[in-house]
């Protein structure tokens, strides 16, 4: 064990004795080193000697100064600093995962709530107080006794608040591994931060496999096990990158939204060119090429591009082909002005790196419904907004 100290300059007192205090704590903790921190007063300098004359162990702040002093124990920030600098160096003292004991009972007060602030800061120091029978406001020497106190619980508070700032800003993987390492009273927001990450991401084997893991995955059981259910092109499928997309415009991140926009046009035209030929994608050459009214220059690279397990054709083919079946997916595609200049942007900004502007990303976000409503009628009133939570759930009593 490492202990770190304040000391005081000792309030007056018939039947106390600050320098026997400290030294009465100290034994009792039996460190295997200690540092005492005073501030810049005689008086302080004074008792943190005797208290080093009578316990053994305690550590020179370097090879010119007995102390790290505080120069200014009335100012509160001051007083954090100097611990802070006091309990790192006693961090790297530290052999395998010795405990550090930090002391903050003797001192201003500003010189206590500054030790306290560095160690809830740190989180790893141990906040023990000396107590004991009191006489004239103060403990009475021979009667003290160790009194720690777990800051546990005000750590997780202060992550839960953390990782809800970072969940709604849209950092959700942030808020998920900080809330992973804060204890078993946080396994609900845990397990729901970790929930919507995976699902943000798309990766829905893992959403599902947390969902079914955790009762706090519950609200999110059905949606996700029909987006399994849906396959690559059903309407779920279209609705929840709708959703996702309109999620990373809210946190202002233009191009991951106007991806998820063109993967919800992509995924669109797919649904109802399958729906045509009962097929795909990738799709059997012969039903594609066999299409009425198809344009013969589309079906000559229709001929070179196909690979052995059939034809794979990008958005702006699709709609050709569904151009030539007469479906109204190609009809509106070609009544939305600017589409095309706005499907250009994304593969401007993936082989380019140009940057994407928020009136591009919105753009699309309409074009993709638009287009959403001519295969799924109504599909804007069933997106998943609701289930998404607007913040994390409270930790486990």
């Amino acid at each position: 064990m490492l202990v770190v100290s304040t000391v005081g300059t000792g309030t007056a007192g018939k039947y106390s004795n600050l320098a026997a205090g400290l030294v009465a704590g100290l034994r009792q903790l039996k460190p295997r080193a200690y540092w005492l921190v005073p501030s810049t007063s005689a008086d302080s300098h004074a008792i943190a000697d005797l208290v080093r004359g009578e316990v053994p162990g305690c550590q020179p702040w370097s090879d010119t100064e007995d102390y790290r002093c505080i120069a200014e124990p009335d100012n509160l920030g001051h007083c954090r600093a100097i611990l802070r600098e006091i309990l790192l160096q006693a961090g790297t003292r530290r052999e395998d995962d010795e405990t550090v004991v930090l002391n903050p009972t003797s001192g201003t007060k500003q010189m206590s709530a500054g030790a306290v602030l560095a160690g809830l800061d740190l989180e790893w120091p141990r906040l023990v107080f000396i107590t004991g029978e009191r006489a004239d406001g103060v403990v009475r020497t021979g009667t003290e006794r160790l009194s720690p106190f777990d800051p546990a619980t005000l750590i997780s508070e202060k992550r839960l608040r953390d990782a809800e700032h970072l969940f709604t800003a849209g950092a959700v993987g942030g808020a998920a591994e900080l809330l992973r390492r804060s204890g078993s009273s946080m396994e609900s927001p845990a397990a729901v931060a970790a929930i919507c990450e995976a699902w943000q991401r798309l990766d829905l084997i893992t959403a599902r496999a947390l969902a079914a893991r955790h009762p706090a995955g519950a609200p999110f059981r059905a949606w996700l096990e029909r987006l399994q259910q849906a396959g690559a092109h059903g309407e779920a499928r279209v609705a929840d990158l709708l959703a996702n997309a309109r999620r990373l415009l809210a946190w202002r991140l233009w191009p991951e939204a106007l991806l998820r926009f063109y993967q919800a046009i992509e995924l669109t035209g797919h649904a109802a060119l399958t729906r045509h030929l009962g097929a795909g994608p990738p799709y059997p050459l012969a039903a594609i090429t066999g299409i009425p009214g198809l344009d013969p220059k589309l079906a000559a690279r229709c001929r070179a591009n196909a690979r052995e397990d059939g034809l794979h054709l990008a958005p702006r083919a699709v709609r050709d082909v569904l151009s030539a079946l007469g479906d109204p997916y190609a009809e509106a595609w070609s009544a939305r002005a600017g589409l095309e200049a706005r499907l250009d942007v994304r593969n401007r900004w993936i082989h380019q790196a140009e940057p994407v502007a928020k009136a591009i990303a919105r753009g699309l976000g309409d074009d993709a419904l638009v287009l959403a409503e001519t295969v799924f009628p109504g599909i804007g009133s069933r997106l998943p907004t609701g289930l998404w939570p607007t913040r994390l759930p409270p930790p486990t009593p």
